[in-house]
């Protein structure tokens, strides 16, 4: 295979960067956005439903007031989300072991 030119090689960087920052903007936005407020969010959501062809939508990166409240209230007050984590989980490490205590057996057998 033959090697590419450092002119190339940097436009071909350039632009997989530019490629993975878009794909990754509705990401960061989500993170971001998880950190406003309850009351910001209400706000910020009833401009969503309105398309006004004549100007362009509002992307709210920053929050204006940082808040954990959503985080307290799913994970401490309304434990549902906490306890599909820890059953989740569990299953998993189930299945690990499962597969710590059979793989090695299986191929013990394969082997001979």
């Amino acid at each position: 295979m033959k090697q590419m030119s450092g002119l190339r090689l940097r436009i071909l960087q350039g632009v997989l960067m530019i490629l993975a920052l878009v794909l990754l903007l509705p990401i960061i936005q989500t993170f971001l956005y998880s950190f406003s407020s309850i009351d910001e969010m209400k706000v910020f959501l009833k401009t969503r439903g309105s398309y006004d062809t004549t100007r362009w939508m509002e992307a709210h990166l920053i929050p204006n007031v940082v808040s954990l409240e959503q985080y307290y209230q799913i994970l401490i007050t309304d434990n549902t989300v906490l306890r599909l984590f820890v059953n989740s989980a569990i299953y998993a490490l189930m299945i690990l072991a499962g597969q710590a205590l059979i793989i090695p057996a299986m191929a013990c057998g394969l082997s001979r």
